[in-house]
């Protein structure tokens, strides 16, 4: 049973020890790590389960009395099931909701750019037309050739004015790309979706998942 503890110990710290005390969830492990053995009995004192906020953990994990190393299985088994299972719960559920919301605006944006280069398809379709039209039925060539070097000068001049700009090449995947990624950001903005939220949930669900591995073989 102590070799439990010990290697348990082991690999919490590995995991705190990779934490970013950047994090939101810094206070909360380096908390969890120091909780007192007092607050390991529910007769004692009942943790909150509710874990839709980390505000909990000033009030309930404050001291930095107690040791990790030194808890029983029972305590162990506290903080998991009390404190990191519940967090780990509620935080997946907030990052689910918003990968949700988030592959519905990325669908949106996707098929409005869709759109975008259908119309462009059709303006040089119809490009296409009149200068056949103009070149060998009303007109001739002598006319149409001015119309499409300026077209073409014109295409020339945007296209360094994009390499100078993107430092990429004036292409299809490129435009796509940066039209996209504009109106997925529009997108996020109006739907008030934050993907720095998004993000950092990720993170500390990866960091909460690998507490509670460290935690699983403590029964």
């Amino acid at each position: 049973m102590r070799y439990l503890q010990e290697c348990g110990s082991s690999r919490v710290k590995t995991v705190i020890s990779s934490v970013s005390p950047h994090t939101s969830l810094y206070f909360l492990v380096r908390s969890i790590y120091r909780i007192p053995t007092a607050l390991s009995s529910p007769s004692q004192m009942a943790l909150p389960t509710s874990a839709s906020s980390l505000s909990f953990s000033t009030r309930w994990l404050g001291s930095d009395t107690g040791d990790f190393s030194c808890a029983r299985p029972k305590e162990l088994r506290f903080r998991r099931d009390h404190l990191l299972l519940p967090l780990l719960r509620a935080k997946r559920s907030r990052l689910q909701d918003l990968q949700v919301r988030k592959e519905a605006l990325d669908q949106i944006a996707h098929r409005s750019v869709d759109r975008l280069f259908f119309a462009i398809f059709a303006v040089l379709l119809v490009q296409f037309v009149v200068l056949f039209d103009w070149t060998y039925i009303h007109f001739d060539w002598n006319f149409v050739e001015p119309i499409t070097y300026l077209l073409s000068y014109c295409e020339t001049w945007i296209a360094l004015a994009w390499y100078g700009n993107m430092h990429s090449e004036y292409e299809y995947d490129s435009l796509r790309e940066l039209l996209e990624r504009k109106r997925r950001n529009k997108l996020y903005v109006q739907h008030a979706l934050e993907v720095s939220e998004l993000n950092q949930l990720k993170d500390e669900v990866e960091i909460l998942e690998g507490l509670v591995r460290a935690l699983e073989g403590i029964d």
